[in-house]
């Protein structure tokens, strides 16, 4: 029987740490922790991960799957309540975090994590704000406020380069949609490119520069397959989705991105993006429209959904390189 010295001509590496530049095969035995391990290939999954606390439906999420939040909603019953209160997560446990100023669903968000989070208008059980927030991993700080009352909006990018579109200025969010965009730079609004028609309930993922509007309503709860791509001044036809999906979840870039927990059936269908056009990925146990999300293309977590609020959590992992530990079952 052929030994890994006569596949690969040489003897397994004896180190006190995990090697940096890994190669697919590789094998090494970790004396720090007594391990022998190799680097193979992950496929892709969908893991459940803790609840929430609280379930709620039309909720926001932003951030990364190890510093993540939600914030907005409601508890989807006939007198709905609308807490202040957001929930972070770290990638194993949900905690409490700093208040929102303001209660509402349809709160718009960008930022990759807890510290870049910024958060836009609301409906107010049928008015609608422009109230904007910076978060700094413990509290909310009042910004700008945005140029109009909205709500179901959406943004992508830092807090101090972040760009906003889509929603509804009129009551609980409804038309009309406007078609403008606006960009924030850390401490004032200005205008962005024209969006082609008016949209809510879309999302957005990736870079001021270089960012992706994906799916929406455009009448609700009428959902579209649209992709928009914004290069920092304009918007431009992407992709359409497999499946039309408004309510959803985007992460990831403009040429990797990842959506999933949309309005329309199956609403566990997820989809994957290569900067051109976009295909089918592995599907959700249980549907999540209107759930918080955040993360990046291979690694996302969705949580609640609506209607009535829940608290499930799911955390995807793409296909990719994984560091496995040998063990002799």
């Amino acid at each position: 029987m052929a030994t890994y010295y006569d596949i690969f001509g040489q003897k397994v590496q004896y180190l006190s740490s995990d090697p940096a530049n890994l190669t697919e095969g590789q094998v090494w035995y970790n004396s720090t922790s007594n391990t022998a391990k190799v680097q193979g290939f992950g496929t892709a999954a969908w893991a459940s991960a803790a609840p929430m606390p609280n379930g709620l439906s039309g909720m926001s999420g932003g951030g990364s799957t190890t510093s993540g939040l939600t914030l907005g909603g409601d508890n989807g019953g006939g007198f709905p309540t609308w807490p202040t209160a957001t929930q972070e997560f770290d990638g194993t446990s949900w905690s409490g975090g700093g208040n929102y100023p303001t209660a509402g669903n349809g709160i718009g968000i960008s930022g990759t994590n807890q510290t870049t989070l910024l958060g836009v208008g609301a409906n107010l059980n049928g008015p609608v704000s422009s109230g904007t927030a910076s978060y700094n991993g413990s509290a909310w700080s009042a910004e700008t406020s945005y140029p109009t009352g909205i709500g179901g909006a959406w943004g992508f990018g830092a807090e101090t380069a972040a760009v906003f579109f889509g929603g509804g200025t009129g009551f609980f969010g409804g038309s009309p949609f406007p078609t403008a965009s606006n960009e924030y730079n850390g401490s004032a609004w200005t205008g962005g490119g024209t969006m082609p028609t008016g949209r809510m309930n879309a999302r957005g993922t990736g870079i001021l520069t270089a960012g992706l509007s994906v799916g929406s309503n455009t009448a609700t709860p009428t959902e579209t397959t649209v992709t928009l791509e914004y290069d920092g001044s304009s918007w431009t036809a992407g992709g359409s989705l497999s499946q039309a999906g408004g309510r959803g979840a985007a992460t990831g870039s403009i040429t990797s991105a990842f959506y999933f927990g949309r309005d329309s059936s199956p609403n566990t269908a997820t989809e994957r993006y290569d900067g051109t056009s976009w295909a089918a990925d592995l599907s959700m146990s249980s549907g999540h429209p209107g759930a918080g999300c955040f993360g990046t293309n291979s690694l996302s977590a969705i949580a609640g959904g609506f209607y009535p609020g829940v608290g499930t959590t799911e955390e995807y992992t793409g296909a990719g390189p994984v560091t496995q530990t040998i063990t002799t079952s």
